[in-house]
């Protein structure tokens, strides 16, 4: 085993020291990567810059580092713009990475591993001995290095390819916050009937309950404190009680529930998960961990302005990033005897975020195939966008319908059952009109992710449908861009 850096490196993305910020961004795009080496006239290595480099360029200089991105809330676009324009002729030797550490072509692997870990860069130079570059290591080579030696490199391109979200199929994991009230019933029976239908393509539910540290702790860890000779002594009051909340009450309410889930008659596993924290907070951050594929929460019915004044579980969640699907059950699919997915609607666009909801209402249509009533793609020509109606935008709006029409009848949907309609007005007003005459009860909408505050000044579709659309079921689906920088 005489693998060296020379056997492992690929080849370098190279620019010039003379180059402007215009010049890295025009390389970076047109290479599709997010590191560059930079060379002088000779060729010798003088430096790096990554993408993350640019941004620092755009970066308004009265926004504080520790607050920056909650005060970059209320910057429009034109702001963004402006600071991209501005920053174009900075010159790269003003804000390029100087000195970057280099591996020769005879390192051992493990030097470059250890300086993958040290300099916490994804892209490590290879120069000759004249300091020119040669090539580079990723942290990609390194581990495939690491799968050949423990013989796991012989993965089928689809799983070696797969990347987040697109690796993990829709309605597999399902993520189910409880809070032990009333909303309760309708995530758990929504759940139930979804992960039923989905038979063993439904792998896994983990019930969630979040017992707000916060509260708990702030109040009765100080009521326990006692000092002894000087020094403050805890007593332990907190752990204590938290222990007895658990065994008394969250432990019992779980088990409850899960008893209900089994009664729809699912396959998959049910298990239980019980946290301390910020609710929103812990809700993402389990549902990251786990990688889970689905979201299943209730909502109180605020209006925007109230859920992001007086607050609101979900709202937090919906605003904070998500590759996958959360859904809002509303009151609609309660009724006995119906099925809680009978008549879907998604709104298209042709944009990646709606081809994400048309997939997954393609999977959930597919599993419903015989209680599924009806799904309408709807397609709105956007009245503020376009001040009239063209052949033009009818062809547009018929070729987006056609295709979104095609990943349905591919993953076997019945075509009988899917209605195409176009219309011309606000998408928002469309949207809920056609959820009425369609009677819908679950609406599928692709969303690029806002934040909150974005949404409250900018308006959003997706949002204005959550607010307004009364007791319809609506699942909020996270797209990916097509084009992945590597």
């Amino acid at each position: 085993m005489d693998t060296t850096i020379k056997d492992i490196m690929i080849e370098p993305a190279l620019i010039g020291l003379d180059s402007s910020f215009l010049d890295v961004l025009q390389k970076m795009i047109g290479m599709k990567t997010n590191s560059l080496l930079v060379v002088n006239k000779k060729g010798v290595l003088v430096g790096r810059v990554q993408s993350l480099d640019l941004l620092w360029q755009i970066k308004p200089g009265y926004l504080d580092a520790k607050y920056a991105a909650l005060t970059a809330h209320f910057i429009d676009e034109s702001t963004f713009r402006d600071a991209c324009v501005s920053a174009k002729d900075h010159q790269l030797e003003t804000f390029m990475e100087k000195n970057p550490k280099v591996l020769k072509l005879d390192s051992p692997l493990m030097e470059a591993a250890m300086i993958a870990i040290e300099d916490k860069h994804a892209r490590i130079p290879v120069v000759d001995d004249n300091n020119i570059p040669v090539g580079i290591v990723t942290r990609t080579e390194l581990k495939k290095m690491m799968g050949k030696y423990l013989e796991v490199d012989g993965l089928d391109a689809d799983v070696a390819l797969g990347t987040g979200l697109n690796a993990l199929e829709p309605l597999t994991t399902f993520l189910l916050p409880l809070a032990g009230n009333e909303i309760d019933r309708r995530i758990v029976k929504f759940a139930g009937c979804l992960t039923a239908a989905m038979g063993s393509y439904a792998q896994d539910i983990t019930m969630l309950h979040v017992t707000g540290e916060g509260f708990f702790k702030r109040h009765l860890d100080k009521a326990a404190t006692r000092r002894i000779k000087g020094e403050v002594v805890s007593g332990g009051l907190f752990k204590n009680t938290r222990l007895q909340q658990v065994n008394e009450v969250v432990k019992p309410m779980l088990d409850r529930t899960e008893a209900d889930l089994r009664k729809f008659g699912l396959r998959c596993p049910v298990r239980q998960k019980i946290v301390d924290g910020d609710y929103a907070a812990q809700i993402l951050q389990v549902a990251e961990d786990g990688c889970f594929s689905t979201i299943v929460m209730g909502r109180r019915g605020l209006s925007l302005v109230d859920e992001i004044f007086k607050g609101s579980v979900s709202d937090e969640v919906l605003h904070k990033p998500f590759q996958g699907a959360i859904y809002l059950v509303g009151e609609k699919f309660t009724e006995d005897g119906n099925c809680p997915v009978a008549n879907i609607l998604v709104p298209v666009d042709g944009s990646t975020y709606s081809q994400a909801a048309v997939y997954e209402a393609s999977v959930l249509a597919s599993k419903y195939s015989e209680s599924l009533v009806s799904i309408t793609l709807l397609h709105v020509i956007d009245i503020k966008k376009h001040r009239e109606k063209t052949t033009d935008l009818d062809s547009q709006s018929k070729q987006i319908l056609a295709e979104s029409l095609q990943i349905l009848v591919d993953a076997g949907v019945d075509a009988n059952k899917v209605n195409t309609r176009s219309h011309y007005g606000v998408p928002a007003d469309a949207i809920l009109a056609f959820s009425v005459e369609t009677e819908a009860n679950l609406i599928m909408i692709g969303r690029r992710g806002r934040s909150a505050i974005a949404e409250l000044f900018m308006g959003s579709v997706s949002n204005a449908v959550l607010h307004r659309c009364g007791g319809s079921t609506v699942a909020i689906v996270s797209g990916t861009s097509d084009t992945l920088l590597k």
